[in-house]
């Protein structure tokens, strides 16, 4: 498989585990990518179940619908790569991590968590966050070698996660809004800011906004 694209990425630089907290649209997403690059050793955190509304703008399939989704993401993953290696988690609480970790969860609170319990953990090497809209994205790169980096992250968790709630759009019934565009955007760039800082960490960028309906 890596033979695509041999000579522009080597996944076996990637020494250390990679933690991919919350398998919705955003982490099925960044863990189909992750394995389509050639990553052997990921940990999937999440606690919740595959739904008919999660087909939208997930990776899941109408098969696995009533699956835990760590369980069909684990699945998809191994069918891509059988022999990649997969841990799998329930919601995260105050964990001590190492490595990557890749935050897809939809509460601040739980992304608050994971940094504060984190802030001073020498094993962890760049943390990587994902928010999204309806149409529009965030991506947040952070080495965690630079104080600056670690406290710059967490100045951008200022907020409730009322005030979240009440920015994102919600269809008539008052389901969150998402559409797979977006989320396949925001992932892609974070995924290339992540190759990008194994190459080079001065390349890392620290925030990118976007937006694939407005280029």
């Amino acid at each position: 498989m890596i033979e695509k694209f041999a000579g522009f990425f080597d996944p076996s630089i990637v020494k250390d585990k990679v933690h991919i907290i919350g398998c919705g649209a955003i982490g099925s997403t960044l863990a189909i990518q992750l394995t389509r690059c050639g990553l052997t050793d990921i940990t999937l955190w999440d606690f919740d179940i595959v739904s008919p509304h999660n087909l939208a703008n997930q990776q899941y399939w109408n098969a696995q619908i009533g699956l835990p989704k760590t369980t069909a993401l684990s699945d998809l993953m191994k069918a891509i790569n059988p022999h990649i290696k997969i841990d799998v988690k329930e919601g995260y609480i105050d964990e001590q991590l190492s490595g990557y970790i890749f935050m897809a969860v939809d509460n601040i609170d739980v992304r608050k968590q994971i940094v504060k319990s984190n802030m001073y953990n020498q094993s962890v090497k760049a943390v990587f966050d994902f928010r999204m809209r309806l149409k529009d994205a965030q991506h947040y790169g952070a080495n965690w070698n630079i104080k600056e980096d670690k406290d710059n992250l967490l100045k951008t968790m200022d907020f409730t996660q009322e005030e979240a709630d009440a920015a994102t759009p919600v269809n008539a019934c008052g389901m969150t809004m998402s559409i797979i565009p977006t989320v396949e955007t925001v992932v892609a760039v974070g995924v290339g800011n992540f190759i990008n800082y194994l190459h080079d960490p001065a390349t890392l960028r620290k925030f990118i906004m976007v937006n694939p309906f407005d280029y």
